[in-house]
């Protein structure tokens, strides 16, 4: 099954284009790869799902922090998002898992700012960091943009509060993400998958308007990610 059908089938909340942006930046498409939030950074690319199960047993034993799969899910989420070494392998139990946690950040973020792009935005940086700005701090909001062949809009045309700081274009932010995919392949996303992401749907980041889940998201209670310690990635 290729991507899109796997994303529409698994995590039909989330925009096609939105949830790859996201795992283009995460694991380049990789449903195995093991990223290890350590110093430096490692990515273990295990040849088998049973093989990669028993990689992350291993650094559970050694109370290491890893991310895991498509979505590079982090083993401190696993427990509120219902998924073990077992499952969470599973191409499509992680990009529910995925799903969940951007549904979950794009709440919090709308509660906050309203519909819109900066609404989306702040849902990037708190998939990455637990909160809705910090993720414009280390660059990896514009990363993930700039990553799925967008432009990154300059500061004078973002409408953002002057709390949140406004995503600079990845050249300029001097930050290089340790992310499973951009440390493993330094070029990953300078050629964008064509049947991932084949022409970019601007409901989803062309115009500011909350068409970025395949359908309407309520802005009820939700279950705060796990905070700091960058815990969804690195």
């Amino acid at each position: 099954m290729d991507f899109p059908t796997l994303a529409r089938a698994c995590a039909p909340a989330v925009h096609i284009s939105t949830l790859s942006a996201v795992v283009r930046h995460e694991s380049g498409f990789d449903p195995l790869v093991i990223g290890v939030n350590a110093s430096p950074h490692r990515n273990i690319r295990p040849k088998s799902r049973q093989e990669a199960i028993n990689v992350v047993r291993d650094l559970i034993r050694q109370g290491a922090n890893f991310d895991v799969g498509y979505g590079q899910i982090n083993v401190r989420n696993w427990k509120w998002l219902g998924v073990t070494p077992e499952s969470i392998f599973d191409p499509c139990t992680n990009l529910a898992a995925a799903q969940r946690v951007l549904v979950d950040c794009y709440q919090r973020a709308a509660r906050q700012y309203g519909a819109g792009q900066l609404t989306l935005y702040a849902a990037f940086s708190c998939y990455n960091t637990g909160n809705l700005t910090d993720g414009f701090s280390n660059g990896y909001v514009s990363q993930v943009i700039a990553g799925a062949g967008l432009p990154v809009p300059p500061i004078a045309r973002v409408p953002v509060p002057t709390s949140v700081p406004v995503p600079a274009p990845a050249a300029e932010t001097g930050v290089k993400d340790g992310g499973a995919a951009s440390a493993a392949q330094p070029g990953a996303f300078a050629s964008p998958r064509a049947d991932a992401f084949e022409a970019p749907r601007q409901d989803a980041f062309g115009k500011p308007a909350p068409r970025v889940f395949g359908r309407p998201v309520p802005a009820g209670r939700s279950q705060a990610p796990s905070p700091p310690g960058q815990v969804f990635s690195r």
